[in-house]
């Protein structure tokens, strides 16, 4: 019994002095982080040492308890400021006082970025990964939030294919195109929700307009196989990572703080086309059609003034944010009301963000929960109101008090251009879009195994939208065509749902650090479309507003889906912080292909080596980083319509009836298809070198690439007579894209507390795109005419598929000069008549010339584009400019090959209006495929232009800002827009803008 007893405290002894031992054996941190310029503290910075991290409150202060007495790293992290990485000895018993300024920068090497399914930290990335943060968009009135990274990525094109239409459409091009029929735009993930493919279904406008830019704390695009490859077979375009401000956004670690942001603008029309004005116009037609001078009018009308307006705008957003220490919220309501530049065009958005986030069980689970909604409200210009503006007759009335077409003027003649401003005022054409996106999001630190933790999310997305139009019995186009007043509406309906469940390990030792990541997803969409429209109404008194009775009343309903199911795996290695691995693979299982070729398996692989921390660097103290990657990866693209496996089946019209005995009897017709379409698949290379001076006082990568798509997919023609259709969708072609990057960061000017601070940014990218193969039976000579019809030459296309060519070249006639350049319309061979054989070159030498010598040429996609952002901050004021450049890219001017001859003043009774290349070129006869209308439209442009000042003793901070966006644009292309479309035809686009906007924000 005294044995047991003598055991019993001598156990309870040693637990006691292992107790004290271990107690001994730890110690603290404490410390305090400020700004280095204005010695405010700082909230919120993420301090990270011994494996354990903390954020400062709103003091600045921060304390970590409980670490092993020895010699630590520790690193301090904040969007916006450049990192802070110094080393702090922990002595058993005692608490560590560190004191930390943090420089703000607005570009940083240093810091965390959103990979997908996990963070990493930017100086172990092994991929092209560009994380542009909030402080560095761009700003002024940002309607379609791909515009905040416009300059800001190098080989990133952000083009505006609506032109300044508010709400219209945006094209991102990330190192160029990499499909023919199917979608080139990148895949967008709100956090951590991927938006269907093509962004999603809206009432007409761009769907990403939904987000208030004010709730997006930073854009990351990951460009290069390795970095993409964990999105598998949507990342062949590039992916587009979206966050959104978290609940800790500015807020207090107690109570509660608000924002209010609000701005008003003014747009007006950049530029105009060129057309002939009320003189100009009576000269040329009393000169080249003499016959029409009897229908000249005696008005002097500007039909583009007629149907502009100065557009104004403004945008009001709301933000409450705080919390605790375990948890946090911020809550925001914003408002936007955009006039466009064109009458009737307005855009409207209401919009509500809620963010909260809660740490339980002794920080073991993280629970992050992000609900966005909005409401957008669409009215749009009527279709055609351009084209007329630019068409109608300058000499000829706005209104007309006989007219029975609603009092405007309008000709007599069917053929002849109708009156905008009647089109304007008689037309209805509105959209509602209700969009909802949001995920519930829970980490969870597994105990008794350190650094393994489990994820899960649920994501949705939900759109509903409504187009409706009216067209009235008493529009001139309505008569002309028999319709006699027309009512149409569509009820279109997207939803789409996401689980994704992984493991994160992560875990250093020694020498060596591991993060390993693997789960499973699954992604279904479901769209539907019901619609309905009537014509010849009884009556035009409803409008919008109902459906009348009517003598033609057509339904219709279209529906679609379509899942994906994922398995994903990814290992990040790296030892002495100097050698670096990335591998990924994801199995990826789409519905939209046949069996046995549904399951596509996308890997990649990447390593990298930190030069500067190798011994023979240590001499070279002006480089502060150095690191070499490669990488090597496949992509797939399944962005094209379902169902392509299938034959689907129509009902044919009464011109397609067979006679079956006395009856005749409607055919149902199947389709051509391919039951073993697959994947687009793309394969890239990517060499790249970080670099760091100075202690990263300027910083950049370079970056070259190869990326190679094959089993491009398209619709080429079949056998006749195996088919009961001409063409099959399938996969037959090949292309690639090769390109240079070069990024440089520097802070120009280092301030010394409100001295002058100068951080400049310019970048430069260089892509050549070329078809390999458009046909494997066809061989190099093959081609197919490609891209989009122009207007004017009916059924025409002028772009072109051909193996050595970049994709969509142009196919045009070389037109022959005279001595001063300018193309020649004469009768050189002497027959009587201006025809091809006197205008073009006969490049086939055959001694005919036709559209067998229409040569490739050019490229509507640029071989460069460069940006440059700088910001400077002085005191209290703070100065900023982007200038955005492309190089190489060349436009089909549509609009003078369309308009710019005189045979347009005879085509119909009633003259036209001309483009003035018409007095340049005297052109009497359509040359639809010269190359006089193809132009170099490179250009250079200050994107905007941002100058405020902030009262720091006001409140809780007060700025004032005016910003100039498109201040101007410096190119030799005569359109009015260089970068009207990716398309390379601009044919009547809505109008770019130039917007000066005021605004303000209020802390309290």
């Amino acid at each position: 019994m005294f044995r047991v007893r003598y055991y019993v405290s001598a156990l309870i002894a040693i637990g006691v002095c292992a107790g004290q031992l271990v107690a001994q054996a730890t110690g603290n941190i404490a410390g305090r982080i400020v700004d280095a310029s204005t010695q405010e503290p700082i909230a919120l910075v993420v301090v990270r040492v011994a494996d354990r991290t903390e954020q400062t409150d709103a003091e600045g202060r921060f304390v970590i308890s409980g670490i092993p007495a020895g010699r630590y790293v520790l690193r301090a992290n904040l969007l916006g400021y450049r990192a802070v990485v110094d080393t702090v000895t922990v002595v058993s018993g005692q608490t560590a006082d560190v004191q930390i300024a943090m420089d703000a920068v607005a570009f940083a090497v240093e810091g965390v970025v959103v990979t997908g399914y996990g963070e990493q930290e930017r100086r172990d990335l092994t991929g092209v990964v560009t994380e542009v943060r909030a402080e560095a968009f761009n700003t002024g009135r940002v309607i379609s939030n791909e515009e905040l990274i416009k300059g800001k990525v190098a080989g990133v094109q952000v083009t505006e294919d609506n032109g300044g239409e508010p709400g219209g459409g945006l094209s991102i091009r990330i190192r160029g195109g990499t499909s023919i029929s199917s979608s080139n735009e990148p895949l967008y993930v709100i956090d951590g929700v991927p938006l269907p493919p093509g962004g999603g279904l809206s009432a007409g406008r761009n769907p990403m307009s939904f987000i208030n830019p004010e709730d997006i704390e930073s854009v990351t695009v990951l460009k290069d196989a390795s970095a993409t490859a964990i999105y598998g077979s949507q990342g062949a375009n590039g992916v587009v990572i979206v966050e959104t401000r978290a609940g800790a956004d500015a807020a207090a670690r107690t109570g509660a703080a608000f924002t209010y942001r609000g701005n008003v603008s003014s747009s007006t029309i950049a530029k105009r086309p060129d057309i002939l004005n009320a003189a100009q116009f009576r000269e040329v037609v009393a000169a080249e059609a003499p016959q029409q001078v009897q229908y000249l009018g005696d008005a002097d009308t500007d039909w583009i003034e007629q149907v502009e307006q100065s557009a104004i705008g403004q945008e009001h957003t709301l933000v409450v944010a705080g919390g605790t220490r375990d948890m946090s919220f911020r809550v925001s309501g914003g408002y936007l009301g955009q006039e466009g530049v064109l009458q009737k065009t307005k855009w409207e958005r209401l919009s509500l963000n809620v963010a909260y986030n809660h740490r339980l069980f002794d920080d073991r689970l993280n629970l992050h929960a992000n609900i966005m909604g909005a409401r957008t409200e669409d009215k749009f210009t009527p279709g055609g109101v351009l084209g007329n503006a630019t068409n109608m007759a300058p000499t000829q009335p706005v209104f007309d008090e006989n007219s029975p077409y609603g009092g405007y003027f309008e000709w007599d003649d069917p053929l002849a251009t109708d009156n905008p401003v009647g089109q304007l005022n008689l037309i209805q054409d509105e959209g509602t879009t209700f969009r909802s996106i949001g995920n519930v999001t829970g980490e969870y630190a597994i105990p008794r195994i350190d650094g393994l933790s489990a994820t899960a999310r649920l994501g949705y997305v939900v759109t509903n939208s409504e187009r409706r139009s009216f067209y009235p019995s008493i529009l001139k186009a309505q008569e002309e065509n028999g319709s006699n007043g027309t009512v149409s509406r569509s009820n279109p309906t997207e939803t789409s749902y996401l689980f994704d469940g992984f493991l994160t390990y992560e875990r250093d030792i020694d020498e060596h650090g591991l993060i390993l990541t693997g789960g499973y997803s699954f992604n279904g969409w479901n769209w539907s479309s019901p619609s309905f429209y009537a014509q010849q109404l009884h009556s035009d008194m409803l409008g919008l507003n109902g459906v009348p009775t009517a003598d033609l009343e057509r339904t219709s309903l279209f529906i679609d889906q379509f899942r994906l199911a994922s398995w994903f795996g990814r290992v990040n290695y790296t030892f002495r912080d100097k050698y670096l691995v990335t591998a990924t693979v994801r199995w990826d299982g789409s519905s939209k292909f046949g069996k046995g070729n549904q399951w596509g398996t996308f890997p990649s692989a990447a390593v990298a080596w930190r030069i500067s921390e190798e011994p023979f660097m240590y001499g070279a103290g002006f480089i502060s980083d150095l690191k070499l990657r490669l990488s090597w990866g496949k992509n797939g693209n399944q962005a094209f319509p379902s169902y392509q496996q299938y034959k689907d089946y129509v009902f044919g019209g009464p011109q397609a009836q067979a006679l079956f005995g006395d009856e005749y009897v409607s055919t149902i017709r199947p389709s051509a298809a391919d039951p073993n379409i697959k994947w687009e698949e793309t394969k890239s290379w990517n060499i790249g070198v970080d670099y760091g001076l100075w202690n990263d006082r300027v910083f950049g990568a370079v970056e070259l690439y190869t990326k190679r798509t094959e089993d491009l997919i398209f619709d080429v023609i079949v056998a006749a007579g195996t088919n009961l259709s001409n063409v099959v969708t399938t996969n037959v072609g090949t292309m690639t894209n090769k390109g240079i990057e070069f990024t440089l960061n520097t802070t120009l000017f280092q301030a010394v507390g409100d001295g002058f601070n100068w951080d400049f940014n310019i970048n430069a990218a260089y892509n050549k795109n070329e078809v390999k193969q458009i046909n494997p039976f066809g061989g190099e000579a093959e081609q197919i005419v490609a891209g989009p019809f122009i207007s004017g030459g009916v059924g025409s296309t002028v772009q072109v598929l051909q193996p050595g060519y970049a994709r969509n070249s142009f196919l045009l006639y070389q037109h022959i000069l005279d001595g001063a350049g300018n193309p020649i319309y004469e009768d050189v061979n002497g027959d009587g008549s201006i025809n091809e054989q006197d205008l073009y070159v006969d490049a086939n030498e055959d001694g005919i010339v036709n559209f067998d010598d229409r040569v490739p040429m050019n490229n509507p996609a640029p071989d460069w584009i460069l940006g440059s952002t700088s910001i400077m901050r002085w005191k209290s004021f703070d100065f900023s400019f982007t200038l955005l450049a492309q190089l190489g890219n060349y436009m089909y001017n549509n609009v003078a090959s369309s308009t710019g001859f005189y045979e347009r003043l005879t085509q119909s009774a009633r003259p036209s209006n001309l483009h003035a290349s018409a007095l340049k070129y005297n052109f009497s006869t359509s040359q639809y495929f010269s190359d006089a209308y193809l132009e170099d439209a490179s250009f250079l442009r200050m994107e905007n232009i941002e100058l405020g000042y902030t009262f720091r003793q006001a409140l809780n901070g007060i700025r004032v800002y005016g910003i100039l966006q498109n201040a101007f644009t410096i190119t030799g292309y005569s359109g009015v827009d260089p970068t009207s479309t990716t398309s390379g035809i601009d044919n009547n686009i809505y109008p770019r803008t130039r917007t000066f906007t005021a605004g303000l924000t209020v802390g309290f």
